[in-house]
């Protein structure tokens, strides 16, 4: 079940989603490039995750690195809350996030 579940490319962002296994249980990961900011590319972004979202019952998730506030800020106003930290294979902590619709 692995692989692209839906992705999205444009000259604002290019957002992918992939199946992916979370303790052992299917589910989704979202990453997101964002190459220009303007008004319109936060309702993109969103309706692209709700889009998934009724598409794909899986749990959606991203991962961040912990050192890059805009990207924290970024994932909560899209509605991905803290789910717990995990040490990648490397070394580097992680912190995982949980798409919730509500």
């Amino acid at each position: 079940m692995l692989g692209n579940v839906l992705q999205l490319k444009n000259n604002l962002c290019e957002i992918n989603f992939d199946y992916v296994d979370v303790n052992d249980t299917p589910s989704v990961i979202c990453h997101i490039d964002i190459y220009k900011w303007n008004k319109t590319t936060k309702p993109i972004i969103l309706n692209y995750i709700d889009a998934i979202a009724r598409q794909e019952p899986l749990d959606k998730y991203v991962v961040h690195d912990g050192k890059d506030k805009k990207h924290l800020k970024f994932i909560t106003m899209c509605n991905f809350v803290y789910t717990g930290c995990f040490t990648e294979d490397y070394g580097q902590k992680e912190y995982m996030f949980i798409w919730s619709n509500k």
